[in-house]
């Protein structure tokens, strides 16, 4: 039973990852366009949406490396 039980867990990961590998690029671009014209607004919530936009970058390169 716990092996089964492993085994779906692995299963919903796996699943996470992939969901996550293809929101993350989305993410990067979409916050990166942003944060330009946004720190004209707010200099502050234009600096953080780039640093998102980065990790959005750093985990979409890192779950795709392999592809």
């Amino acid at each position: 039973m716990v092996i089964f039980e492993f085994i779906q867990l692995l299963k919903i990961l796996g699943g996470i990852k992939k969901a996550a590998g293809w929101v993350a690029p989305t993410l990067n671009k979409v916050l990166g366009t942003l944060a330009g014209p946004v720190s004209t607004l707010h200099p502050g919530v234009g600096a953080v949406m780039g640093i998102g936009s980065g990790l959005a970058g750093g985990v979409s390169n890192y779950l795709n490396k392999g592809q």
